[in-house]
């Protein structure tokens, strides 16, 4: 009966562990379909924002080519008018880069989250091996093993979850008329 008892308690510590790596992956799937629902919530928005910036510059557009069918009244300062003329076009500009920059934020959204998914798919795999490692009694040092195998998805599973909020943010504070 003394043989058994190492080996069942060797079992039982390895419980927790299995428990953890289903739940990494659990939230991984989580994860995974976030990103449909994150794409159905953001959608209509960035829609709205886009066709708010398409606007904006509609108005500015017109407002040039209205401008450059006056004619000039005086001459007194002509840098006036190339100076009124370059601004408008870099607010148009500006306005262009706004609406290009909501559609990348979606997409970057998306990116992010399903990145996030598979680091933590890593990191679920690798607790997986290590519990085999254990219940098997390889030589190497489990806390090491986890340590450079995890290591590495981790940072980048925080890494992409902070880059995914701060989008959601970014979005979630956007001015929707």
């Amino acid at each position: 009966m003394m043989p058994m008892e190492p080996q069942l308690s060797d079992a039982i510590a390895l419980i927790p562990v299995g428990v953890i790596a289903v739940a990494l992956f659990a939230i991984s799937v989580e994860l995974y379909f976030r990103t449909n629902a994150f794409a159905q919530e953001y959608t209509d928005k960035v829609r709205s924002l886009i066709l708010q910036a398409n606007s904006a510059l509609s108005a500015r557009i017109q407002e040039m080519v209205e401008a450059s069918k006056k004619p000039t009244l005086s001459t007194i300062f002509p840098e006036l008018k190339d100076d009124l003329a370059e601004q408008r076009l870099s607010e148009v500009r500006r306005i262009g880069a706004e609406a290009a920059d909501w559609q990348k934020s979606l997409a970057s959204g998306k990116f992010y989250l399903r990145r996030s998914a598979i680091w933590l798919d890593a990191c679920a795999i690798v607790l997986v091996i290590l519990v085999f490692m254990v219940a098997f009694e390889k030589q190497l040092d489990p806390v090491l093993f986890l340590e450079y195998a995890a290591g590495a998805p981790t940072v980048l599973f925080i890494h992409d979850i902070l880059q995914f909020r701060r989008i959601q943010t970014k979005l979630d504070k956007a001015p929707v008329p």
